[in-house]
């Protein structure tokens, strides 16, 4: 708080204390990845852009891609202009810069900028999916999906041995566990994403081990 005291002509004086307002900015942004498409073969996104202060009205817009200076307005606002929706943005690298647009000549103009890197759209893999051998000769199949679009879907389309199958049809889980008193090899899983691209990956068995604890004395 800041002391202030006036004084008028005859040395009267009135002392009050001041306590500055804090300035608040909060913001968020949330990217929503698209399928690819014939005129975005990359994919392309959604961006959403929250911002609230006690500033005032903000109005966000883009002013480079890719280092290159563009001007590109948001394309949706709601009532209260606190969260826009900038549609369809390629991939690469935006900054973004908001002005803050009030009454009070206190506030300056603010501006703020913020760097947002869209990333292309990659298709899903399952490279890091696993298959477990329990220790009552069950197993457990769990598919890792890297890339893609969800949801995802995934299935099991063959294994080693083939009979007894275990072929299983799309489903949301990305578990899978049978005893069927067979022993398998190898499992091929599949998964499917939101953007209808598959991945299919052959699992070998990796049996659990056995975890030993030992202690010492120091």
């Amino acid at each position: 708080s800041y002391r202030v005291m006036v004084f008028d002509a005859c040395n009267n004086s009135v002392t009050n204390l001041v306590a500055p307002v804090v300035t608040t900015i909060s913001k968020n942004i949330a990217i929503t990845n698209k399928c690819p498409g014939g005129t975005t073969p990359l994919g392309s996104s959604d961006l959403t852009f929250t911002l609230n202060s006690n500033l005032g009205t903000w109005s966000p817009g883009i002013i480079k891609h890719n280092g290159a200076t563009v001007n590109i307005p948001y394309d949706i606002v709601n009532s209260s202009s606190t969260i826009f929706t900038f549609l369809d943005l390629g991939p690469g690298t935006y900054i973004f810069e908001s002005q803050v647009s009030s009454s009070s000549p206190s506030n300056c103009n603010t501006t703020v900028f913020d760097t947002v890197v869209i990333a292309p759209y990659q298709f899903p893999t399952l490279l890091n999916s696993s298959l477990y051998q329990c220790d009552n000769n069950g197993f457990r199949a769990s598919a890792a999906v890297t890339g893609g679009i969800g949801p995802f879907q995934y299935e099991i389309t063959g294994s080693v041995p083939a009979l007894p199958s275990i072929v299983a049809p799309l489903q949301t889980s990305p578990d899978f566990n049978f005893n069927n008193g067979t022993v398998y090899s190898l499992v091929r899983l599949r998964a499917l994403d939101g953007c209808g691209n598959a991945s299919i990956n052959d699992i070998s068995v990796l049996p659990l081990a056995n975890v030993v604890i030992s202690t010492q004395n120091r």
